[in-house]
């Protein structure tokens, strides 16, 4: 969406399940793929950076 904002998240090592946060829409990991998502899901944090879009 364009003017969205977005977060990039990553852990130093380990993992981390996060809430994706008010207005989150959808992850893109590096790999390509992506995930719809919304505020009530979990997205799993690792040491390889997801991109987390906002509308």
């Amino acid at each position: 969406m364009p003017g969205g904002a977005s977060r990039v998240r990553w852990t130093l090592s380990g993992t981390a399940d996060v809430p994706a946060g008010t207005g989150a829409y959808r992850v893109d990991h590096l790999d390509g793929t992506t995930r719809e998502t919304d505020a009530e899901d979990v997205v799993r944090i690792t040491e390889r950076p997801v991109l987390v879009r906002y509308r």
